[in-house]
């Protein structure tokens, strides 16, 4: 409410100074369908250089298409003077930007159900182009012609299927049906990063994987993944029940593996080397693959498997694959047994230090880092509690 109440006080202060004034998107459209948004965007017929003389603080972020954040009581709020954009040469960024009525401003965005405006002083819904009918009705529909809508950001092909997928809303036929025929003029238009942002989207939404089934009927995953041949559509309905179980904050590369037959790690890490993921990311998938294999680990090895970061998500999601028999009864136990040594290892404070080694005289240099090294493969591997009985297997073992 109070990011809200502090939209509402820009709101009154541009129009206060003779601004039409609205908020305008996708906090309308989530507004009339009763469900809580806090990411509240303006649109105004004020110009940048108007809006900037009316407030302090103020950020420029997109000032070549009219668009700066105003920041008021820390927070921070994308402020637009309404605009008609022209001369879409790359599938992406206009050439030209005039400053237009909330009526055209609104006809130049992508869906109806996105291009509502909304007086929160006069507390008035102002629809141009039927987006409160499309809400009823329940379907997602490219304003106006959908192939200019789609050739000028073909980005939006894929936000159709992301908000068919988040608002359980049907594309409407002539919107689709654009989609299935533009569908290969995704590339070069649309980096990559931004096809990965849109699928980091849908991983937060509860239906991700009917986005993912919208996207394979419509051709779109096989132009972004055209070097990995793809499950067909029928394999892919059938894992709907079972990845929408997987936990909170899984990475979305690890629910893009599933639209493949079984990947190796090496495939694994070109998909995400192709997608340009983070470097997090890649450790992540490299951790669960470990998981999976982690019946013929040593204790020394699984104590490392636990202590790592990753460690509590990745195996709450190879729970799910079912890795091998007893997967999560094996781990609970050897967690339970090695839960010393793991702390240990999380805090490094090994049993024996370079200074135990040094005492009993030997000398820095590669043979020391070795011999730590072994120290903490028998400290974990022969469940030693003591400096004396890690000295003691040393000694016997250099006899």
């Amino acid at each position: 409410m109070k990011r809200f109440n502090t939209a509402k006080k820009i709101v009154e202060v541009l129009q206060n100074s003779g601004f039409t004034t609205y908020f305008a998107g996708g906090w309308v459209r989530d507004h009339l369908l009763l469900k809580e948004a806090d990411d509240i965007d303006i649109a105004t017929t004020a110009t940048p250089l108007e809006v900037m003389a009316l407030f302090p603080k103020t950020i420029s972020v997109g000032v070549q298409f009219s668009i700066l954040i105003v920041v008021e009581e820390e927070m921070e709020f994308e402020v637009a003077t309404f605009r008609s954009e022209e001369g879409y040469l790359d599938g992406r960024r206009p050439s030209k930007i005039q400053h237009v009525s909330p009526e055209e401003d609104a006809k130049r965005r992508d869906f109806t159900i996105n291009s509502l405006f909304y007086d929160p002083i006069k507390e008035i819904i102002y629809d141009f182009v039927g987006g409160k009918q499309d809400l009823e009705k329940g379907i997602i529909r490219a304003v106006g012609d959908p192939f200019l809508r789609f050739k000028e950001d073909r980005l939006r092909m894929i936000r159709a299927c992301r908000y068919s997928a988040r608002f359980c809303f049907p594309i409407e036929e002539s919107t689709f049906q654009a989609i299935v025929c533009e569908a290969h003029t995704l590339f070069p238009s649309v980096a990559i990063e931004r096809v990965y942002d849109e699928f980091k989207k849908m991983t937060k939404d509860p239906h991700l994987f009917k986005a993912l089934l919208l996207m394979h009927k419509c051709s779109l995953l096989k132009v972004i993944f055209p070097h990995l041949p793809l499950i067909s559509y029928e394999e892919l309905e059938q894992k709907i029940d079972f990845l929408p179980k997987f936990p909170k904050g899984t990475y979305p590369t690890i629910y893009l593996y599933e639209l493949f037959n079984p990947l190796s790690l090496d495939q694994k890490l070109a998909l995400c080397l192709y997608l340009k993921v983070s470097k997090s990311e890649m450790n992540f998938t490299e951790e669960l693959e470990k998981w999976k294999q982690s019946n013929a680990f040593s204790d020394y090895e699984l104590v490392h498997l636990y202590a790592h970061p990753y460690s509590l998500n990745c195996f709450e999601l190879a729970i799910m694959y079912r890795c091998f028999p007893h997967f999560e009864a094996f781990h609970r136990e050897k967690m339970g047994a090695l839960s010393q040594h793991v702390q240990r290892l999380k805090e490094n404070t090994p049993l024996i230090t370079a200074t135990d080694l040094m005492a009993l005289g030997m000398e820095k240099g590669k043979e020391l880092g070795l011999a730590l090294k072994k120290a903490l493969i028998l400290t974990i591997n022969h469940n030693c509690l003591t400096k004396k009985e890690v000295l003691a297997l040393m000694n016997l073992e250099n006899k």
